[in-house]
């Protein structure tokens, strides 16, 4: 299997339980999309393995056991690139700053990338898009190739609709009650998202906006 054909999905969750009195105090109303208070509770990684069945990792708990466990099982993977659905606005950017919160050392490069115009606002402390690779793997953000895909199909641009329009389901949750997930099912969630966003990768093929 070549490089650009062996792609390993990811995907983050962020706490979303209410802030502190101190937080609150320091300006801050909410958790979950700014890394300076909100740390990553879970990860998933997903890929095809030598007989190209579905395999995930799911790491969840301490945080910065979850960044180690991560890079650790990054290190021992052959070259691939890392699928992610806005990815390159969140997730990259998200695990960077918790990295350096958290003093954990990743072998995580970030290349800031003006072409990538978000479709929310950028992650706190960061500017935008960025290009990234990860332990030597390179990076993909299909949210960005299917925009226009999405755009002429009336499908809201976002990982859970547009999986839904070419026949996924993943699984759904209320993402602001992340907290308020038991283990089984934030495992669940989190590997579902990994999985979904291996699975649209694949329908793409190659790394150029297209229909799935």
């Amino acid at each position: 299997m070549s490089d650009e054909q062996r792609l390993i999905g990811l995907d983050i969750e962020t706490d979303t339980s209410a802030v502190s009195d101190v937080e609150r105090a320091r300006g801050f109303t909410s958790r979950g999309l700014d890394p300076r208070i909100t740390p990553i509770v879970a990860l998933s990684v997903a890929k095809r393995n030598e007989h190209g069945d579905l395999v995930c990792e799911v790491w969840i708990g301490d945080e910065a056991k979850i960044l180690e466990q991560t890079q650790a099982w990054l290190e021992k993977q052959p070259h691939s690139i890392l699928v992610t659905w806005n990815g390159s606005v969140f997730d990259l950017p998200f695990i960077d700053a918790r990295a350096r919160q958290t003093g954990v050392e990743l072998d995580l490069r970030l290349t800031h990338d003006r072409g990538i115009v978000p479709k929310y606002q950028s992650t706190p402390g960061y500017d935008g898009g960025y290009d990234a690779s990860w332990a030597g793997h390179a990076t993909r953000d299909i949210a960005y190739e299917v925009k226009d895909v999405a755009d002429k199909r009336g499908v809201e641009w976002s990982l859970k609709p547009f999986a839904r329009s070419v026949g996924l389901a993943p699984v759904e949750v209320d993402r602001d009650a992340i907290h308020e997930l038991d283990e089984a099912d934030l495992r669940s969630y989190v590997a579902s998202d990994a999985v979904t966003t291996l699975l649209l990768a694949e329908r793409i093929g190659e790394r150029r906006p297209g229909t799935p």
